[in-house]
């Protein structure tokens, strides 16, 4: 497995194992370290793994003991978690394929939707424009610190992708 993967499931981990130690024990759930670890070790498994262990915990406290308070407190707890993992997700991205980082995308949604009055289809392409923006600032000029990224933004507008050897 690839080191910077692993570094990042690492930190995805240590992100989820905190937010759950600061709230389960908020929400009053009994043996609240071990769930958490539990919890923090569902998260390796790619697709079901945490989602599915809260979502879980939280139908069978709404459903079957019955406990609405609990139940809808994890349901918090699972978007809390889930919306910093997102946020993580776009810190943390190693590769883009348009060279463009998700900070970036973000940072451009929110000027754009500020910038024009809070009309939400700049959202969208706040983005878009910034892409466009930065692909005609990259094909005509230099970037001045000398080094050069790989990817969409070096190639130009007339010039073809470069084909490798043996295609």
């Amino acid at each position: 497995m690839d080191r910077k993967y692993l570094l990042t499931q690492g930190l995805y981990s240590v992100v989820t194992f905190a937010a759950l130690m600061v709230g389960l024990p908020v929400i009053g759930l009994r043996n609240w370290i071990f769930v958490a670890l539990g919890f923090t070790v569902l998260d390796l498994i790619p697709v079901l793994g945490f989602s599915a262990g809260m979502l879980g915990l939280a139908v069978y406290e709404l459903a079957g003991a019955q406990n609405l308070r609990v139940g809808l407190n994890l349901l918090l707890l699972y978007v809390i978690v889930m919306i910093l993992q997102q946020i993580l997700d776009g810190v943390l991205s190693w590769s883009n394929a348009f060279g463009v980082t998700p900070c970036e995308i973000v940072v451009a949604s929110l000027v754009a939707y500020g910038a024009t009055g809070l009309q939400p289809y700049w959202l969208l392409t706040g983005p878009l424009v910034w892409l466009f923006g930065k692909k005609i600032l990259y094909t005509f000029f230099e970037p001045r610190n000398g080094r050069r990224k790989k990817g969409y933004f070096n190639r130009g507008f007339s010039r073809p992708l470069q084909s490798k050897p043996g295609r």
